[in-house]
């Protein structure tokens, strides 16, 4: 398993940076910062589950002035990492498709379960569910999508939050909690310093991530 720590790959991403769907206009508040927040780029390794890592990313998303935030994305400049496994047959006259997992993680600050625009106390964020979905009971895992056409998890770390993406593949919801054990076994270790209960309420706050530069 490997996480990369985002602040240590800088000239990296700046030397190869993908800006998707991102205009010239957009891009500039991404490149002017020249910095990246603190959140870690996680990744299962070279392949995982029989899979292997086909593609990683790092993006910035930056949207255009006064543009209306569209629940479950960033107000402002964010940066994102994207690890694909897995290949998949593009369908239809757009000849895009899914890959059977992927990993994106977003700073905390910018993505957590507030994003959605959804008031909850951090007691919705149940650790017998977190258990259930992420193998951990202190990291709060959610779960957007779960079913026989694809199946999306999220995980709150307080500083990172990581979102598990399965589709096209015989059984999303079991690929996807794989995936979520096997990052909650590298993450665990990481969150000795912070309880379960300060996990979730950063969870759950809008305003809220550990502003901590540690990963």
């Amino acid at each position: 398993m490997l996480a990369v720590p985002c602040a240590l790959v800088l000239a990296n991403v700046f030397a190869g940076i993908g800006l998707a769907s991102q205009s010239r206009s957009e891009e500039a508040p991404c490149l002017k910062q020249r910095h990246l927040p603190a959140f870690t780029a996680y990744n299962l390794g070279s392949k995982f589950d029989g899979l292997p890592l086909t593609s990683v990313e790092r993006s910035c998303f930056a949207p255009p002035p006064r543009a209306l935030h569209r629940l479950g994305e960033p107000g402002s400049v964010a940066w994102s990492s994207d690890a694909a496994y897995g290949t998949c047959t593009p369908e239809g006259s757009e000849g895009t498709c899914d890959s059977p997992l992927e990993l994106q993680s977003y700073p905390e600050c910018d993505r957590n379960f507030s994003s959605y625009g959804v008031v909850e106390p951090a007691g919705a964020l149940s650790p017998r569910k977190s258990f259930l979905l992420g193998g951990s009971y202190k990291i709060p895992t959610v779960a957007f999508e779960y079913g026989r056409f694809g199946a999306r998890l999220e995980m709150y770390t307080g500083q990172t939050t990581v979102v598990i993406f399965s589709y096209g593949n015989p059984d999303p919801p079991s690929l996807a909690r794989r995936a979520a054990h096997a990052l909650a076994r590298l993450i665990a270790p990481k969150l000795a310093g912070i309880s379960a209960a300060r996990l979730r309420a950063l969870a759950v706050d809008p305003h809220g991530c550990r502003r901590s530069t540690s990963k």
